[in-house]
């Protein structure tokens, strides 16, 4: 469906204008093809569960005859398939939902960042046996407590004067600061994992390499 929508549809203007557009319009068709395909998808569940479970009743008892046996075996199928589909659904929601709102800032969260700071916080300093809480004095101690700390006691240092080091060619410069091309950019997404995890428009590296252009 999504090459026969992809080759179907042109637009006109340059590339990236193409692109959004085609990908703008993809999104609508797959939203109807959604509907039309994984609307009904629990109540295709639970009709081919109330089937098996007539069968299993109307079995009990006697042996079911073969064509009996081809129908449960059918609906088992049926039912495999419906309810890998309905799985597959709901991780690219949940993957999606992700996607859109990021990780979840729950009360705990802000509980436990809230706690770390308080325990963390700098409410004073013992200072020659004197409590101190002036915040400007504490920040004076503590900048000349670490620059004690990091001071050097050499001042001399090696230099690199004289030292001669390898240096690209100007066609080597020329090379790696040149704009990309279109092949370039091509062979870049041919090259991308192409199931990995969906971009903000919700579609994978797969739909644009399958798309041949």
């Amino acid at each position: 469906m999504v090459s026969e929508w992809w080759s179907s549809h042109s637009f006109r203007g340059w590339g990236g204008y193409v692109l959004k557009e085609k990908v703008k319009g993809l999104k609508q068709r797959l939203k109807v093809w959604n509907k039309e395909k994984f609307r009904d998808i629990q109540k295709k569940i639970s009709r081919i569960e109330l089937e098996l479970n007539k069968l299993d009743s109307d079995g009990n008892g006697r042996q079911l005859n073969d064509r009996e046996m081809a129908l449960r075996k059918k609906l088992q199928e049926d039912l495999w398939l419906a309810a890998t589909s309905y799985e597959s659904l709901l991780r690219q929601k949940a993957r999606t939902k992700w996607i859109k709102e990021g990780d979840c800032n729950s009360k705990f969260f802000h509980i436990t960042v809230n706690r770390n700071r308080r325990h963390n916080a700098l409410r004073g300093l013992m200072l020659d046996r004197c409590w101190i809480e002036e915040p400007a004095r504490i920040k004076e101690e503590v900048h000349q407590y670490f620059r004690k700390k990091f001071e050097e006691e050499e001042k001399e240092r090696p230099t690199l004067d004289g030292i001669s080091f390898q240096t690209i060619s100007q066609s080597q410069n020329d090379f790696l600061i040149h704009p990309f091309d279109e092949k370039e950019i091509k062979d870049a997404m041919r090259d991308c994992g192409s199931h990995k995890s969906p971009r903000p428009d919700g579609l994978n590296f797969k739909i644009y390499q399958s798309s041949g252009k």
